[in-house]
């Protein structure tokens, strides 16, 4: 995979920079974003995989961005902490 060029040099955009600049990331990294609450669900998500996390007594969850066959898209739990 040929690393895609960034304001850093050429080293891969990481998803937060490719939010920044609105563009889609084009490749899945394998990384797991933390957000204090999730965006509004939509293409420019999918597939994403966001942790919520939780404020002092409450579970962190982490999430993914789904499209539906309606061509809707939804953030589904796939876990929660402890």
């Amino acid at each position: 995979m040929q690393p895609y060029p960034s304001a850093r040099g050429n080293r891969p955009l990481t998803v937060l920079e490719h939010l920044r600049i609105g563009s889609k990331a084009p490749h899945f990294t394998g990384k797991i974003v933390a957000m204090d609450a999730l965006p509004t669900a939509s293409v420019q998500y999918r597939g994403m995989l966001v942790r919520v996390e939780g404020a002092t007594g409450v579970t962190d969850t982490l999430y993914c961005c789904m499209k539906a066959a309606a061509n809707t898209y939804s953030w589904v739990s796939i876990a929660t902490g402890g």
